[in-house]
């Protein structure tokens, strides 16, 4: 149990369930598997009507006809290169198919005599560019347009921009007809005679291909993420949606009617996974609607009706594993004459869906403060259903939201700073509804505090102060004089709170259950020692060469590989609050997207003065997780340096999916005592190998032993201490063997029990109350037993 209360409302964030959103809209006819990964899908219809499904896999491309929706027939199975990468389109009686490695070229499908008669042929497409001939190999992505143009989209030529090919005077010979070569073209659509090319990191491009021998570049965009894997035209030209193929990114909108002055207008991505590092891949837009493959989400229905407010009105997930990563649903196919659409999942391969189109009911309007009028940005509007639909309002106030469901529908507007309103609207399909809120301030008080050293009384001057309940959290800092003041909300009677302080060169401090107005001063004794949970600032430093994976603190989100955690999901639970030092924090993704690559991360302590302890020992837990087994060549290294030397005292390679137990040091035995001394965390990734390499840092201390411990030498050889204790009791054991520690309060409570060794061994008291306790310490092969009080303040 962490010490810190878990906060139910944090300032501007909203907590969503876990629960993925049921499917809907939505209903699975057929599903047909191959044994080897799916990628992408198209649709074909012939003269005689029959609908296929074009389907790409890691071996081969399947053709299907879906005749019988329910029970689709293999009509052709064309082996060619491996590649996880496999695009396909269609243009009058052929289908075309691109691989991203190997030396295929294009396959070219002939549907013509399609069901009985399928054939095919591999091309290496000749072309000459810039005076140079060279044939197309391979290619990652293809588009056809309404003209019979082919757009060949990061190919192994000298353009990996896109290539333009006609397909008219011989469909199974394309032309060459030009290039444009300005960034690397991920994707691509083209309608009339303007491209959009989707150029990963150097966002979406925008060329006039009147003349395809001179593209002229017309405009260019980011996207929300910085990485535009796909872009894809409204019917009426307009607007243009994107996705970025990154880890908790969005389908955005933006309207391209003017290509001077490109406006974004509004993103979505799930509600049901947001921030688990679900992926988007391709989208296309139908009839006002888009329909999205996601990864690990399946596919999504988005009304785009509305660019400025997209709302989820579909859905139908084909992956049951975890959310995140590269798994799932590839593609997505929604063109078919019958409404039905297509899509492939890398695991599980073809569905054929039968799909609704509903529309969206909005929910738009502003919040503004009762009082003054003005706008109040970031406030909660929840609409109280079973779908996920939180929105936060912008910087002016301003909320656009909506569901697929209609009704009668209690909305929830909520803000840490208000009181919350709830307020009854009826929506309906297709329909925006408008409603504006004004929202009422919470009344306050000012809570004040003193923060003094418990020996000298003097101030503490900056001290950190934390104060919390269940409900809200305050930081607060003391001045020079050690005294702080925070504005508390006074509109839930009754309420107690917890006060955590800590500052560089003392214990933390931690009261419970303690009641707060405007009458009281709070009065805090902090001891001296050195203590870090990392719930405060308290100014570590981070250098290295490492481009990411760098060490951050903060509340650890937790990546696997292979099934093992390899950035801990959780900070060491015996210690206050939730936060430690961890290489890398990115929110979702896989393990990959942000741990220590290319070099090393360096984690530096402040300064620590250790003239005045007699004995000192330091105490740290670890976590150090090598992707590099069985031959690690990774490491986390633990020095101490005093301004003169530095000593290494630890050196981990061995991967662990665990915090490791406390490391505790007799500093005195490894370097002399200065008044300028550091300690320092290394995370090293050996710069050749390019695999996982995480570390953690958390619960660190430095206590003075000597002063502080009692002993009992005439059984069991032990001592204990600090005594009194403040958050952390150490029992050291000269004896050999197996001994068994019962902690007992004066009411006969059991508060712990534990083995221990010989050495020192730790035990969190911080969260126990103060008073006296007794230590009993049983040698399990004599019987023999001890006992010793201790006093916890």
């Amino acid at each position: 149990m962490k010490s810190v209360n878990t906060l139910i409302m944090f300032f501007g964030v909203i907590i969503f369930s876990i629960a993925q959103q049921s499917d809907f809209n939505l209903v699975q006819l057929s599903n047909v598997q191959y044994p080897e990964r799916g990628s992408d899908v198209w649709g074909y219809v012939d003269d005689n009507g029959t609908e296929y499904a074009i389907m790409g896999t890691s071996e081969a491309t399947a053709v299907l006809s879906l005749e019988d929706p329910e029970n689709p027939i293999e009509r052709a199975y064309i082996p060619g290169v491996s590649s996880i990468w496999r695009d396909i389109k269609t243009w009058e009686h052929y289908a075309y198919v691109i691989a991203d490695v190997g030396e295929d070229g294009l396959l070219i499908i002939n549907m013509e005599k399609a069901p009985d008669t399928i054939t095919h042929t591999f091309l290496n497409v000749p072309f000459t560019y810039n005076g140079t001939p060279d044939v197309i190999r391979k290619c990652h992505n293809l588009y056809i347009d309404e003209k019979g143009i082919l757009f060949l989209s990061g190919c192994n030529t000298g353009s990996n921009g896109v290539m333009m090919f006609d397909l008219n005077n011989d469909p199974e010979n394309p032309e060459f007809l030009g290039a444009e070569s300005a960034a690397y073209s991920h994707d691509n659509v083209s309608r009339g005679d303007t491209l959009w090319t989707s150029d990963l990191s150097q966002g979406f491009s925008v060329w006039d291909v009147s003349d395809k021998a001179n593209p002229i570049e017309l405009a260019r965009q980011n996207t929300s993420s910085n990485f535009t894997h796909n872009a894809w035209m409204s019917d009426d030209n307009k607007y243009l949606f994107t996705t970025d193929e990154r880890a908790n990114a969005y389908l955005d909108a933006y309207d391209v009617s003017d290509l001077n002055n490109i406006q974004f207008l509004d993103n979505f991505r799930p509600k049901s996974t947001e921030n688990q590092g679900v992926i988007p891949h391709n989208t296309h837009f139908i009839n006002g609607f888009l329909v999205t493959s996601w990864y690990t989400d399946g596919v999504k229905i988005v009304d785009g009706n509305k660019p400025d407010n997209l709302v989820e009105v579909g859905s139908f997930d084909s992956y049951i594993g975890p959310h995140g990563g590269f798994n799932g649903c590839w593609g997505a196919y929604p063109y078919l004459p019958s409404g039905l659409i297509l899509i492939n999942d890398i695991q599980t391969g073809l569905y054929v869906l039968d799909a609704t189109y509903q529309r969206a009911c909005y929910l738009e309007g502003m919040v503004t403060d009762a009082a003054t009028g003005d706008p109040i940005p970031n406030v909660s509007v929840e609409i109280q259903s079973s779908f996920f639909n939180s929105e936060l309002t912008d910087f002016t106030g301003n909320y656009k939201t909506g569901q697929a469901e209609s009704g009668m529908f209690d909305v929830v507007f909520s803000h840490p700073e208000y009181i919350d309103q709830t307020i009854e609207v009826e929506l309906v399909n297709g329909e925006v509804e408008i409603l504006n809120v004004e929202l009422f301030s919470r009344p306050f008080f000012t809570a004040t505090g003193l923060v003094i050293d418990a020996v000298s009384k003097d101030p503490v001057p900056n001290a950190q102060v934390l104060i919390s309940n269940d409900f809200d959290s305050y930081n607060s800092q003391a001045n020079a004089s050690g005294l702080f003041n925070v504005a508390i909300y006074n509109d839930m009677p009754d309420t107690t709170y917890e006060i955590v302080t800590g500052s560089w060169g003392y214990n933390h401090d931690v009261i419970t259950d303690i009641t707060l107005d405007q009458n009281i001063q709070v009065t805090i004794e902090l001891e001296k020692g050195y203590q870090d949970d990392f719930l405060f600032d308290l100014g570590w430093t981070e250098s290295g060469t490492a481009p990411r994976g760098k060490w951050e603190r903060g509340d650890p989100n937790g990546t696997t590989v292979r099934g093992e955690i390899a950035n801990p999901a959780g900070d060491v639970e015996s210690d206050i609050g939730e936060q430690c030092f961890v290489t890398g924090n990115a929110a979702g993704g896989g393990a990959g997207d942000d741990d220590v690559d290319d070099g090393f991360t360096l984690l530096t302590s402040p300064v620590i003065d250790l003239t005045t302890y007699v004995e000192p020992y330091m105490s740290y837990r670890t976590w150090f997780y090598n992707g590099s087994r069985p031959d690690p060549n990774d490491s986390l290294v633990v020095a101490i340096n005093n301004g003169q030397e530095e000593v290494i005292l630890e050196v981990v390679r061995q991967s662990r999916s665990f915090w490791r137990d406390s490391s505790i040091y007799q500093i005195a035995d490894y370097i002399d005592l200065t008044d300028s001394m550091t300690i320092s965390v290394q995370v090293s990734d050996d710069q050749a190998s390019g695999h996982i390499s995480e570390g953690g840092f958390d619960e660190f201390r430095i206590w003075d032993k000597f002063s502080t411990d009692i002993s009992d030498e005439s059984v069991n050889h032990w001592r204990v201490y600090p005594t009194p204790v403040h958050n952390r009791l150490i029992i050291e054991s000269e004896k050999e063997g197996n001994q068994v520690v019962h902690i007992i309060n004066t009411n006969g409570q059991l508060m712990t029990h534990l083995e221990i060794t010989q050495g020192l061994n730790e035990i969190s008291v911080i969260q126990w109350p103060e008073g006296i306790y007794f230590i009993r310490l049983t040698d399990i092969e004599t019987g023999d037993q001890s006992t010793l009080p201790i006093i916890r303040q």
